[in-house]
């Protein structure tokens, strides 16, 4: 039976993510009962949860729907038989189809799960785009800059806001996918993140013009880690060090703070300098996501 789940089904539903991952990859960072309010929650909008039950739950399925992008991100979490795993990512498609008409659809797991991107494929999903998750395991050994001409701030996210989002929107606006979205609904999104950390924003300032930006947060708290959400520097300032420095300013914070790694997210196919900065400082891969999406809905 497939039935909507709530927040109460919250612990069942972090078994079933948990089995899945830990199945693909026995050395999986676990997802943290912390984090069920935000993804039940959803970003900026509401989520929409479904589960299917029979003497216990086997299989949830997350429907994320970021309507700025016109995207709808399908999540799915399994423990259960082949047959079940597809009943639930077809009732997904089919609710997307009725409920977000017009919407692409998008999907993602672990480049290793076999068995999952096999059902995304039956379904006539493509590869997408490849993602690194990535961690800092040696964040002591950060150390500050030396250039005079630099300067990192930690600002305040609502004084910022406007600042912290047009940089957001210039540095990303050449990466792959990236869709810039106006400024209310950023505001909502970014406000909805139950792990914002207000201490986590920060804006790199050369011969006193903002120059770059760095926003983080306590997603990873439960593991005794720090997250990298967004990173950026405008083309003009590139290949001075800027990143290098707001990645040690966040790196020194976390190890204040008495976290011991930095993690985040990063695109495989980036060619704008940032892996040979993240790989430079000590970052090594944890796993790659693959991304696939629908065509059909496209």
């Amino acid at each position: 039976m497939i039935r909507p789940l709530t927040l109460d089904d919250a612990e069942a539903t972090l078994k079933v993510a948990n089995t899945h991952e830990l199945r693909v990859d026995p050395e999986f960072e676990l997802y943290p009962l912390s984090e069920m309010p935000q993804w039940f929650q959803g970003f900026g909008e509401p989520a929409m949860v479904f589960g299917h039950e029979q003497d216990r739950l086997d299989a949830v399925l997350f429907i994320q729907t970021d309507s700025a992008k016109n995207w709808v991100d399908l999540d799915l979490f399994t423990d259960c038989s082949d047959d079940v795993a597809k009943e639930l990512l077809q009732f997904g498609i089919e609710w997307t189809k009725a409920n977000r008409p017009g919407f692409k659809i998008r999907a993602a797991g672990n480049k290793n799960d076999v068995q999952l991107h096999e059902l995304f494929s039956e379904f006539g999903f493509e590869h997408y785009r490849d993602y690194w998750k990535l961690v800092w395991r040696n964040i002591s050994q950060a150390v500050p800059h030396s250039n005079p001409q630099l300067e990192i701030r930690s600002v305040d996210f609502d004084t910022n806001a406007k600042l912290i989002h047009e940089l957001e929107s210039k540095t990303f606006s050449e990466h792959f996918g990236y869709v810039p979205i106006a400024f209310d609904a950023w505001l909502r999104q970014r406000k909805s993140i139950e792990s914002l950390d207000p201490n986590g924003f920060l804006i790199a300032y050369y011969d006193s013009q903002p120059a770059g930006f760095l926003i983080a947060d306590d997603s990873r708290a439960d593991q005794n880690g720090g997250w990298v959400d967004k990173l950026g520097v405008l083309s003009e300032y590139r290949g001075i060090g800027i990143g290098k420095a707001l990645l040690n300013h966040v790196a020194t914070y976390y190890w204040a703070r008495g976290f011991d790694s930095v993690a985040l997210g990063a695109d495989t196919g980036n060619d704008s300098g940032a892996l040979d900065l993240y790989f430079g400082l000590g970052f090594e891969p944890m796993l790659i996501w693959r991304a696939v999406v629908l065509p059909a809905l496209s």
